[in-house]
Formats: structure tokens, sequence, C-alpha cells
């Protein structure tokens, strides 16, 4: 699979935190009525072999009872990974690239910052309420990308490479487009389906290489903050884990947004 599609090897926190994934990356837990309740899947069960699962179908540790796909630590943590859980009532720092691909008004009051993978379906319902949330506060809010492609999806990482490709080319702009063409085709995912998105939007097919380093620096970060599911997004640094309901991104938007405006007003 991916025949010719150069990896570069990543440093070594990085790969402790890809072992981390890959070996935990067996199990799932929880389930969710709808509306949303559990908001994460469990890959920290004891590990048992699974063969993959078919590209076209949605991964076992992904199942659509649940809200988001996890990441959980190794056993025996290198010593710059962060082990604390995050803390939605602490605000973060995350700091952002300017290659980050980013939408919205770049003063906007509200920044979102999104931690996601292309093949993770709660990314993909995340993508609905994001849509939903740029309409309500079109002047408001700004969304920032930030690639976490799980190992245990196996397109996800050049899904990646290519949305790296669109912004390389064209920047946020050609990115948004090459981000919701390949949501909208997730449940087709294969080298062949990619591969004819690359071409539609005349990218190079496969990726090339140096991509690599700026995913790794997102890894580097997601050591830093212990991101462990994906989608994780930060609402100016406040963490909301899983793809939650579009109320719970309003209350978390208009808290900032009365802030925002209390620190506006004449003391």
């Amino acid at each position: 699979m991916f025949a010719g599609l150069p990896l570069r090897t990543p440093s070594t926190a990085v790969r402790a935190l890809l072992l981390a994934i890959c070996c935990h990356a067996t199990s799932c837990a929880g389930s969710q009525p709808a509306p949303v309740q559990d908001q994460s899947i469990d890959l920290t069960a004891p590990d048992e072999p699974e063969p993959p699962p078919p590209p076209a179908r949605k991964p076992k540790w992904c199942p659509k009872d649940d809200a988001a796909c996890s990441i959980s630590p190794p056993s025996e943590a290198p010593a710059e990974e962060n082990t604390e859980p995050l803390d939605g009532s602490r605000s973060y720092v995350v700091e952002l690239s300017p290659d980050d691909p980013v939408k919205g008004p770049a003063l906007a009051p509200v920044t979102l910052i999104v931690f996601s993978d292309f093949q993770c379906p709660f990314c993909k319902r995340l993508t609905l309420t994001l849509a939903e949330l740029s309409m309500e506060y079109s002047t408001q809010i700004r969304v920032v990308w930030k690639d976490l492609p799980l190992p245990a999806h196996a397109f996800a990482q050049p899904a990646a490479l290519l949305g790296r490709e669109a912004y390389v080319k064209g920047g946020s702009h050609l990115f948004w487009e090459v981000h919701d063409m390949l949501f909208t085709r997730q449940q087709d995912f294969n080298d062949e389906t990619l591969k004819e998105i690359a071409t539609f939007f005349e990218l190079p097919w496969p990726p090339r290489e140096q991509h690599q380093a700026f995913l790794d620096q997102t890894y580097e970060q997601v050591l830093a903050l212990n991101v462990r599911s994906t989608p994780t997004t930060f609402v100016n640094g406040y963490p909301i884990v899983g793809a939650e309901s579009l109320d719970v991104f309003e209350q978390a938007i208009e808290r900032e947004l009365e802030k925002a405006k209390a620190s506006a007003e004449p003391r």
C-alpha cells in the first residue's frame, strides 16, 4: 500500500507517540445515543492482533456509536511528553505556524484550533458543526487546522500530506477546498481515490517528502499538550474533545465573546 509514497523517518519523540498509537489501536469503549454522550474511543485495552480494516469501511476503533478517535500514551512515556489529561477549565497556549491553514478574519476575537484527521469519522462530523459556526459567527471566529493523522487510519497520513500540497500551491483557500473534498469522499478512501482528488486539483501524487517535517511539528505539539483524541478543538485555548454538539461550541464561543466585550469596555 502506498508504494512510492515517500515517508520521512520521524523524530524520537514522534516515533514514541506513533508507537503508542499503533500499540493501543485495538479496542473501543463507550456508546452514545443521539445526541452524543460519550466523547472518546478508549485505545488503552490490552493489545490484541487485529488485521487492518477494508479501506472503504469505518475502522473498528472508530465505531459510529462514539464521538472521537483516541490516542493513549505508551507505558513508559518519554520525558518530554506531557501525561496530564486536558483540563476543559484551563486555557492552553497552542502555538500557531504561519503555514497553518486558516479560515476567518485574522483579527477575530475567538480562534478555534482544530487537531484533526481526514479519516476520522468524528472529525468529519465536526466539519458540519464548524461550517454552521462559521456562518453564525462569520466575523467573530477563525478556524485553524492542525493535522493529526492517526497511524491506525491507513489513509490519514497521505491525505494530510495531500492537504499540505494544496496549501503550498494555493494557500488556505485551496487547502479548504481539498479539505472539503477529502471529507466528502472519506468513505471511499483508498489509493485511487486520493490520486483522483490530487489529479482533480492538479496536485502532485504521491505527495512530496518535504511535507512530513510539517506534520512532525504538529506531533511535537501533541506531545507537549497531551492531545489524545481526534478531533480536539481549542477555543481560545480551552479544549473541547470529540465531535461535541453545536450547543457546546456555541456556549464556549459566547463565553469568549463576553470576555472580549468586557475587556474592550472602558474602565
